[in-house]
């Protein structure tokens, strides 16, 4: 699991042109797992990145993390309840200092 979600992670920091960061991840985890095949063959497709590269690619939409369709559990129940009852605070607030402000400026025209 761990592996899996490492590996992700770099990937993601290879899509957004950090790719010497990204070789020094692949380079650490090959060290530690040597018979991982995978891993030497990212390092030999990647190439050290050069300044017009990074300035030529621009970054797209599906690189910066889940698509909008993944995102739809966000919020989740708990947090809708969390800033339903924060706006019903600050609504019941709002509510008691106009009252409040009403109270004061018919004690000042008695």
């Amino acid at each position: 699991m761990i592996r899996s979600s490492s590996n992700i992670l770099v990937t993601r920091i290879f899509k957004l042109n950090r790719t010497s960061e990204a070789l020094e991840s692949w380079r650490k985890a090959l060290a530690l797992d040597p018979k991982n095949k995978n891993l030497a063959n990212k390092i030999e497709r990647t190439k050290a990145p050069s300044a017009t590269d990074h300035q030529q690619r621009r970054i797209q939409p599906s690189d910066l993390g889940r698509s909008r369709n993944e995102l739809s559990d966000y919020p989740t129940l708990w947090q809708r309840k969390m800033m339903w009852a924060a706006l019903t605070a600050f609504c019941v607030v709002l509510l008691i200092l106009i009252i409040g402000m009403v109270d004061l400026g018919e004690r000042q025209y008695r």
